[in-house]
């Protein structure tokens, strides 16, 4: 009940919060991989605002929720609220067919709004997050996806009339990070390991997940490292150490599991008689180049998942990049 009153006392004064410190835009994308089937495309855009208790905070919103008689701000964490619109589209392996493909993932589309809250330090944070969002056409991934499509010079996809009808979604997502370590190999390189897990509530997806991954680079400020799939990666922006104003880069790489209860794509297309079955333990691996310089910092990575269904064997590869601006 505490976690859900933090969560809404979040949605209400998110809006009236002051300005950004942080801009981002997360692109997923199966192109760089040189694919084009099930999660094929992923976009976020970021919006983060980070306010400190006890005495470098001046607004009038961060007082508004240490008052509030559900919830107490510790004065020894910091806190950063965010907004997310996130848009993903997942189509079958064959896209040319125009007829539904019941023996394969269907095509869907979701657009959703986040809300974030993180309670965090120099080593661990907490997230509470909220997504209100919609599956269907009314999320438009037969636009953009053809749209997309015309401008790489790449065939359209021809089953977007099949796609999974309009259905609003509601999410949360309850999260634990940590830097486990922290070293330095040499006069000019460091390393860091960091582990997180969570928990997904909703008509979404249901899962529970884990990921550990491990950084090794010269000059990188400290945040945590999270790259989880699926554009849930806002705790990577944490500023727990300024971007360095000369030159910086890592290299990362890490492992991604979760085990699912339910996913709205493949449980509501076996209500609909396809011939698929979710698989319930799926996992991923990362690789990933990190450039920092000054208020900068831009992430290219490749992604390797596991089958999404059990009548597919085909790992799945995706790439993409993120770009993020500091105000402050």
């Amino acid at each position: 009940m505490a976690t859900i009153k933090k969560i809404l006392i979040a949605i209400i004064f998110l809006p009236f919060s002051s300005y950004a410190d942080q801009l981002s835009f997360l692109l997923y994308n199966d192109y760089f991989a040189g694919t084009d089937r099930y999660f094929t495309n992923g976009v976020a855009f970021i919006w983060l605002n980070e306010q400190k208790r006890p005495d470098d905070s001046d607004t009038w919103t961060i007082d508004y929720v240490e008052n509030n008689p559900f919830y107490k701000l510790k004065k020894n964490k910091s806190y950063t609220f965010g907004i997310s619109f996130t848009h993903i589209m997942i189509t079958p392996a064959d896209v040319l067919k125009q007829t539904t493909q019941y023996d394969d993932i269907p095509y869907a589309a979701h657009a959703g709004l986040s809300f974030n809250l993180y309670q965090w330090d120099k080593t661990s944070f907490k997230e509470f997050r909220v997504e209100l969002g919609s599956f269907g056409p009314r999320a438009y991934g037969e636009e953009a996806q053809n749209n997309w499509h015309d401008f790489i010079n790449k065939e359209r996809s021809e089953g977007w009339d099949t796609q999974l009808e309009n259905q609003g979604t509601i999410n949360s997502t309850l999260r634990y990070g940590k830097i486990s370590y922290q070293g330095e190999i040499s006069n000019y390189l460091k390393s860091d390991w960091f582990n997180q897990a969570g928990l997904e509530l909703g008509n979404f997806e249901t899962d529970f997940f884990i990921s550990s991954i491990y950084r090794i680079g010269n000059n990188y400020p400290l945040n945590f490292n999270v790259h989880y799939p699926y554009l849930k990666e806002e705790a990577s922006l944490l500023k727990i150490q300024k971007n360095p104003p000369s030159f910086g880069w890592s290299l990362n790489t890490g492992i991604n599991a979760k085990l699912i209860h339910y996913s709205y794509v493949t449980d509501e297309a076996k209500q609909q008689n396809y011939n698929i079955t979710k698989r319930v333990a799926q996992g991923s691996l990362y690789f990933g180049l990190d450039l920092f310089y000054q208020n900068h910092k831009l992430i290219s990575f490749y992604q390797y998942q596991s089958p999404y269904i059990k009548e597919s064997s085909d790992t799945h590869t995706l790439g993409g990049f993120m770009y993020s601006y500091n105000f402050k």
